[in-house]
């Protein structure tokens, strides 16, 4: 038994992966930015108002923003088709362990000593166990890929923002 509780401790506690982190420094580099940002706009003072400046930062905003819309779109379309195969990885775990289940149940009915019942009663709970474990494990690793591949534009984002934010600052 315990070796099934050291089997599933890497599936009930995953490690944090590495997007994860690369997003959390950049989104903490965007808030050090910003704050710098902010610092500088509020101590600014200028001399003169240039329109054609002002027209061109808001152009360049608006092209930014433009980015940031397709990025989310980009990012939800990889989260939905992502997340219909992960759906049917599922359906079809379920299917393949009801199955299983089905079979167990034919050769239980087909035993001919209670001892046969009881060894075959414990030969199918391990590999039902082992099933839901190998199945679990997988989804799992899926569900963190597809997070991952989700998250990419929007992370790319977040850094290409931060870096904006540094060029303009400085």
């Amino acid at each position: 038994m315990s070796d099934y509780v050291q089997i599933a401790a890497p599936v009930s506690r995953p490690s944090a992966p590495a997007f994860g982190q690369a997003t959390n420094q950049a989104f903490e580099q965007i808030i050090s930015t910003m704050k710098q940002g902010m610092a500088a706009a509020t101590s600014f003072r200028p001399q003169s108002f240039d329109m054609s400046q002002a027209v061109k930062a808001m152009q360049d905003v608006s092209a930014f923003n433009r980015g940031t819309i397709e990025a989310f779109a980009q990012s939800s379309q990889v989260l939905v088709s992502g997340s219909q195969d992960l759906f049917r990885q599922i359906a079809a775990a379920n299917q393949a362990s009801l199955t299983q289940a089905v079979a167990g149940f034919k050769a239980l009915a087909a035993v001919k000593s209670v001892k046969e019942g009881v060894q075959l009663q414990a030969s199918l709970t391990q590999q039902s166990f082992e099933r839901a474990l190998s199945d679990s494990k997988q989804i799992v690793q899926d569900g963190l890929k597809l997070a991952e591949r989700a998250s990419a534009p929007l992370t790319e984002r977040a850094v290409l923002a931060a870096e904006t934010l540094t060029r303009r600052a400085a």
